[in-house]
């Protein structure tokens, strides 16, 4: 073996020992030519002549992946194989965890993304590599803040089923274990230590030999806190060893899931042979959408997890369409598909003999279209829905279950028009179907109502909802809440008070509360429990109301004369921007906003310049964000790039009914440039063509009765620019 300060292959001087992993022990060395530094890794006898006989070795020096390292070459000295790979300068998520504790649950879905994303990589390569050893002592912090996957098992590129079998105690799946004790088995009772089972390797390692420990362990650096017991599970005895089958993409997606789970709780999970402590008896305060996800990653049977990396990373970039409606409609989409089952099985009873089993078979049909659409529902990746739906109306016209699963898939997609439309047409009457459904319908509509501000609309909806859930406290939260912001506060009261003694959460007595007293004008008191319920929550969308309201109880506090209260909601918005997981670009609306009326008050420029920079991060423009951003270029002092943006405005036929406001910004921008020169020098021609083209717009906006005293401002302007000869 290699020693310290060995020059290896002439180009490699070993610096250290690493540590051992899956397959091999990795040394840090110096890259004498290229001047960098690279990880070793010397590969253990049984992958060793594999790779030296197969040219699939050219497949690892060809993976690319922000994720991985990149692998450069495969030195051959003496009877030892070694992969030089790139040397990731960082720490190790492991030592991460045990400095913080926890980690944010923002950074986790930012992190976890990138895992599903580097393991999908690795899973679509051809053979398929399955890394088989993710854990946090194998995931790597770079300098950069991004996560990157080391040690993955590249004895599986080279197909036949060949694994280096170990198991990471607490991050392994169920049928890692498995396939570990077979190859146990069979190393153990072969005289030449050897295992006997085709295509599988057994190598003994200490870092990860079995542990029979059932309880569940803190992540520290030197000592293991034991927290509480569970029971043991031993082993299915007719599970049988299948080289093909145990170990696949889902064996990563499990211990994604588990890396997941020490990364919010600071927490090692328990071996998979036993019960995992669910999350939410750790911390009640888990997003319910981040525990879904872990714990579809984690389920011992692999068939019931996500089935790949890719559908995994597909369902945590749309978490923040699981948090709301997980909980609204995750469980109550199974209710409401037994009560469809339910009610076609009363049917099938109810026929009359001789056409029984005919009617059986249609309904047998018709029970597997509506169990595949609920599957991809609760799944959140509708890929395949529309064939599906389009097949079963198409033989099934009559029945409105499909109509509801299509109501839920624009729903959560965000195209609130068209399920609107489908609630209004195609399920305009729903008394035939299941009530949980009808709940459902109900509240999508209030819902897209409530974000649309339609409160009164909203409120209706909510409460033909509460008629088929009325056990609902969250229903009843939102109910309240679309009382008291259309403004009866009287009646928003008397709904809350409900939904306490339905058990609603502090959360959503916190936003309630809120919500009432911002309508009666009781702006601090609204600021105080908007702040308690961001505290306590951990529902995205309660927060992300509960940010946007307070936001406006600040405005309102300022309005007043109150100055200091628009520091405050600076500090407040920026908060969000870190709080939230999926920031919404009106926050960051809201934001540009506060610097520019703080910046206009302290006549601080650099208020000016933060502003300008959220502006141009917003990837939707709208009339208001490029007006503001022309309007900072002006203050800023670079008033020939804002009338550069005015003129590209004005040539916006989406802005029609703004024009005369473009064309007042560009009059005073004209005037900011001719008053900066020398006297001799000014011409105001140019601002006179701007005034007349404001004009005349401003008399198709002015013929309903409208004014805007901007224009009274830019007439009294000309005039003095007449009074003093410049114009006539």
């Amino acid at each position: 073996m290699i020693q310290t300060n060995q020059i290896l292959n002439n180009t490699y001087r070993i610096e250290e020992r690493l540590g051992s992993g899956g397959g091999g022990i990795v040394f840090k060395a110096y890259h004498l030519r290229l001047e960098k530094y690279v990880a070793v890794k010397l590969i253990k006898d049984n992958v060793k002549d594999i790779i030296n006989r197969r040219a699939e070795a050219d497949i690892l020096k060809n993976l690319k992946h922000e994720g991985l390292p990149q692998v450069y070459d495969f030195v051959n000295d003496g009877d030892d194989v070694y992969t030089v790979m790139e040397f990731i300068d960082g720490s190790s998520l492991f030592d991460e965890i045990v400095r913080k504790k926890k980690i944010p649950y923002k950074k986790t879905i930012e992190w976890s993304k990138q895992l599903c994303s580097a393991a999908a990589y690795l899973h679509s390569r051809k053979p398929p590599i399955i890394h088989s050893d993710i854990k946090p002592q194998n995931i790597m912090v770079t300098s950069e803040g991004k996560l990157c996957l080391i040690d993955f098992n590249i004895s599986s590129v080279f197909g036949n089923g060949v694994y280096t079998v170990g198991s990471s105690d607490g991050y392994s799946p169920p049928e890692q274990y498995i396939v570990k004790k077979e190859a146990a088995k069979n190393f153990n009772n072969n005289s030449s230590n050897k295992p006997q089972h085709k295509n599988t390797e057994y190598l003994p390692d200490d870092k990860t030999e079995i542990i029979d420990d059932d309880k569940t362990e803190i992540l520290s650096g030197d000592t293991t806190v034991l927290l509480s017991e569970s029971e043991n599970i031993s082993l299915p005895e007719n599970e049988h060893f299948t080289d093909s089958t145990v170990l696949d993409a889902r064996s990563d997606v499990y211990s994604i899931g588990a890396v997941m789970y020490s990364m919010i709780t600071g927490l090692k999970p328990n071996n998979s042979n036993g019960n995992i402590r669910p999350l939410k008896k750790i911390d009640e305060n888990i997003p319910d959408a981040l525990v879904f996800i872990i714990e579809k990653a984690m389920k011992k049977d692999k068939s019931e997890r996500f089935s790949s990396a890719a559908e995994m990373l597909y369902t945590l970039e749309n978490i923040t369409k699981l948090d709301k409606r997980y909980k609204h409609f995750e469980l109550r989409q199974t209710i409401a598909y037994i009560f469809c089952i339910a009610l076609l099985t009363g049917s099938i009873i109810s026929v009359i003999a001789g056409s029984r089993l005919m009617v059986k078979e249609n309904n047998d049909k018709y029970i597997d279209y509506v169990s595949q659409l609920n599957e991809i529902s609760k799944s959140g990746n509708y890929s395949g829905f529309d064939e599906i739906y389009n097949a079963v109306v198409s033989e099934y016209p009559d029945r409105l279950e499909p109509a509801y699963f299509m109501t839920m898939k624009l729903y959560s997609e965000n195209n609130f028009d068209e399920a609107l439309k489908y609630i209004s047409e195609d399920l305009s009457d729903i008394s035939s179907i299941p009530a949980q459904m009808q709940s459902d319908i109900n509240f999508i509509a209030a819902d897209i109502n409530y974000k649309r501000k339609n409160f009164s609309e909203a409120a209706k909806y909510y409460e033909k909802a509460i008629a088929y859930s009325p056990e609902d406290p969250d229903i009843y939260r939102d109910y309240a809440a679309s009382l008291a912001r259309s403004g009866d506060v009287e009646n928003a009261e008397r709904i809350m008070q409900i939904a306490i003694d339905h058990g609603l959460a502090d959360d959503g007595v916190y936003m309630v509360t809120g919500e009432i007293q911002f309508m009666r004008g009781e702006f601090s008191n609204a600021v105080d429990s908007l702040k308690k319920c961001i505290k306590s929550t951990s529902n995205e969308e309660v927060k992300e109301n509960a940010y946007f309201l307070c936001c406006q109880s600040y405005n309102e506090i300022a309005k007043s004369g109150n100055s200091e209260a628009l520091l405050e909601n600076i500090d407040l918005l920026e908060t969000a921007l870190i709080d939230l997981n999926d920031v919404n670009e009106q926050f960051r609306e809201y934001l540009a906003q506060a610097y520019i009326d703080w910046g206009e008050i302290s006549s601080e420029s650099e208020y000016f310049s933060k502003a300008l920079n959220i502006l141009d991060s917003i990837t939707s423009k709208s009339y208001d964000n490029e007006m503001n951003i022309a309007v900072l270029y002006d203050r800023l002092g670079d008033t020939e790039r804002s009338i550069q943006l005015l003129k590209e405005m004005s040539e916006n036929p989406n802005y029609a009914n703004d024009m005369y406001k473009i064309y007042n910004r560009l009059a005073y921008c004209e005037a900011d440039i001719q008053g900066k020169k020398d006297v001799s020098e000014r011409d105001y021609s140019e601002f006179d063509v701007y005034y007349n083209s404001a004009a005349e717009a401003y008399k198709v906006y002015s013929a309903n009765g409208k004014t805007d005293p901007e224009m009274d401002r830019l007439t009294q302007l000309r005039n003095e620019m007449v009074e003093l000869g410049w114009l006539k």
